[in-house]
């Protein structure tokens, strides 16, 4: 993924935003597109490039912003903050815009062909490996969970990870694993440290009820190997890593 395709794949996460919040908008009013730290898709552009590509969309004769919508870090509500140059703590809250047609369309049209979801170079990788550190269950650079932070499951997943590429059964489990566990299934408690989807299917290959293979690392050759949706693999670990790294 060059940085052209990057930027154009960022410029229609932001159209696809503008489209939703026009769609929500009452007739004849202004629309307000919040302007967002992060949001719940994963390669959202930075608050810098959304403020970027909303220029540039108005450049392009896409829309017309109105006014913009600042708060400082003190909290102070700042509006039209073109003038407010001495307040160097000053972040873009909402960008007040009117959408401007056919233009708008046109454009949504052309982005939507980089929709598919990138794979960065950063993401690329030649295997995933499960760790445990820093009191959580990793895969490569994302985090998957924190048993450790609740104490629940923790006992049933570090005698797993001792034990690699060997089939464990609940018979054979130690009788503080088999408290940890008590009655619930196998499927549930991985559920609940996180692996589910495609990342169920990557790390643990064999799975029932009452029985399952644990591997530590898989290479992107068995992931096709084994029919594996790789795209939707990395879509589900950023999906989890956002849900279990801190606020």
């Amino acid at each position: 993924m060059n940085p052209e395709q990057k930027i154009k794949h960022e410029i229609w996460l932001v159209l696809q935003q503008l489209k939703e919040d026009y769609l929500l908008t009452p007739e004849n009013n202004y629309a307000v597109y919040e302007i967002a730290q992060a949001r719940e898709h994963p390669n959202f552009p930075t608050l810098h490039n959304q403020l970027k590509i909303l220029k540039k969309l108005e450049h392009d004769g896409a829309l017309k912003i109105v006014r913009s919508y600042y708060v400082t870090r003190r909290g102070t509500s700042l509006a039209d903050a073109v003038d407010f140059g001495m307040y160097h703590d000053a972040d873009p809250k909402g960008i007040l815009l009117g959408v401007l047609f056919p233009r708008f369309d046109e454009l949504y049209a052309e982005y939507s062909q980089y929709s598919a979801e990138p794979i960065t170079p950063e993401i690329e990788t030649k295997k995933y490996v499960i760790e445990l550190k820093d009191r959580g269950v990793w895969v490569n650079e994302f985090l998957l969970s924190r048993p450790h932070a609740t104490g629940k499951n923790m006992g049933f997943f570090e005698y797993v990870f001792e034990h690699p590429d060997k089939l464990i059964s609940r018979d054979s489990l130690p009788k503080f694993v088999q408290q940890d566990v008590a009655a619930r299934s196998f499927s549930k408690v991985l559920n609940d440290l996180g692996f589910k989807g495609e990342i169920l299917k990557v790390f643990f290959p064999e799975r029932g009820k009452s029985q399952l293979r644990f591997r530590k690392e898989v290479t992107l050759s068995q992931l096709a190997k084994s029919g594996i949706n790789t795209d939707l693999l990395l879509q589900e670990l950023r999906l989890a890593h956002l849900k279990s790294s801190p606020k």
